[in-house]
C-alpha cells in the first residue's frame, strides 16, 4: 500500500482558539474612497489594562503621530474604552487604509506594551471596519 501524504483529515489544522471567535472574517474588506471618513474598531486584549488611564492615552496619541507620516491615510479621531480604540480614519483607498492601519497597530501595540511592561499580543484579532460616515 502507498503512503499518501497531506490532504483533508480529521483533526488536522490549527486548533481554533481558547472560547475567542475573531470578530472579523477573513474576507475581503468594504471598499475605501478616497477622503470619506471610515469608523474602524480595533479591539485589544485584556492583559494590556485600561486605556483610559493617562498614560496609556498618551501612548496611544504617540502611535497616532507616528502615523501620520503617511500621505494616503489620516486618523481623525479616536475614542478608547477598556474594549479597544474606536477610530475615524480616511484613507485615499483600501491599500492605504490597510497599511496605515498597520503601522498604528504596531506603533501602538510597542507603546502599549512597554507602558504595561509586557510582551506579547495587544490586538486581539483583525481591525473591523464599521461603517462608513457620510
Amino acid at each position: 500500500m502507498k503512503q499518501q501524504w497531506g490532504g483533508a483529515r480529521p483533526g488536522a489544522g490549527r486548533p481554533p482558539s481558547a472560547g475567542r471567535t475573531s470578530s472579523e472574517p477573513h474576507q475581503r474588506r468594504p471598499r475605501v474612497d478616497a477622503g470619506v471618513p471610515v469608523i474602524v474598531v480595533a479591539r485589544v486584549v485584556r492583559a494590556v489594562g485600561d486605556l483610559r488611564r493617562v498614560r496609556a492615552s498618551t501612548a496611544i496619541a504617540r502611535a497616532i503621530d507616528q502615523a501620520h507620516v503617511r500621505t494616503d491615510f489620516r486618523i481623525v479621531e479616536y475614542v478608547t474604552d477598556n474594549r479597544g480604540i474606536e477610530l475615524v480614519v480616511e484613507a485615499d483607498d483600501w491599500i492605504a487604509l490597510a497599511r496605515g492601519m498597520q503601522g498604528f497597530q504596531v506603533a501602538a501595540a510597542r507603546a502599549l506594551n512597554a507602558l504595561a511592561a509586557r510582551r506579547g499580543t495587544v490586538f486581539a484579532d483583525r481591525y473591523k471596519i464599521v461603517r462608513a460616515r457620510r
